[in-house]
């Protein structure tokens, strides 16, 4: 998959992943790092709340892994891939509200 193309997949990813947590929390910030252009496998998916008791509810309760799992399948993602993706649920409160989160996950 040349690297715009699975640019624009993650991009979309993202939004709808977004899309489905904000049904819940309107506060919620979704992004990615990695390096999906060497191998599809080494994306994480960053779900961020403001609170550690919507981060729990969030990754427990109202979004499962199967749910996650299914949209990157519905945004043609590639399928060998799709085992290694991760999806982290953080919080504020654990990270800090003044701190990176580059620093936070180090």
């Amino acid at each position: 998959m040349p690297n715009f193309r699975l640019w624009l997949v993650i991009r979309r990813i993202k939004r709808e992943v977004r899309r489905l947590a904000r049904l819940y929390y309107p506060d919620v910030e979704v992004s990615s790092f990695g390096v999906p252009h060497i191998d599809p496998r080494h994306l994480v998916i960053l779900i961020l709340t403001k609170t550690d008791e919507e981060r729990d509810r969030l990754g427990r309760e109202l979004i499962p892994y199967e749910r996650l799992r299914a949209v990157l399948v519905q945004f043609s993602y590639p399928a060998d891939a799709i085992p290694g993706v991760r999806f982290v649920f953080e919080s504020r409160e654990s990270v800090g509200y003044g701190e990176d989160l580059y620093h936070a996950f180090k």
